[in-house]
């Protein structure tokens, strides 16, 4: 397995950090055309892999990150406006995500059957 040049190298770092080809390319003065060809060496895909897997590992996303994400989606070379519309509509109907330091308040269903006095069904 040959080692990558220390531009494909950051290249992959970032790509593995969630950058879009585009902001690749304008970081670090290449072309989109090189990255694409980087992006086939097993190497690159390796690094970018393992940074991806890092950085889910540390802090994985939140739903609301996810969807605030997709408001700037993108398909091939242009805009992806149903993820975009979707993610829009999504977050707009969304609760406000508790702070870190609120206690979360979980509610829990217990069906009993009143002849029996018995657990029915818990939700």
């Amino acid at each position: 397995m040959r080692h990558v040049k220390p531009i494909q190298e950051r290249a992959a770092i970032l790509a593995g950090r969630g950058w879009s080809r585009r902001a690749v390319a304008s970081e670090l003065g290449t072309s989109e055309r090189s990255l694409s060809r980087w992006g086939r060496l097993p190497e690159y895909q390796l690094l970018a892999s393992q940074v991806r897997e890092e950085r889910l590992r540390a802090e994985p996303p939140t739903v609301r990150a996810v969807l605030e994400a997709a408001l700037t989606a993108q398909k091939g070379e242009g805009i992806d406006w149903q993820s975009r519309l979707t993610a829009a509509r999504l977050l707009l109907g969304a609760p406000d995500e508790p702070s870190r330091d609120e206690p979360v308040v979980i509610t829990r269903k217990i069906l009993v059957d009143r002849a029996t006095g018995e657990e029915v069904e818990a939700a």
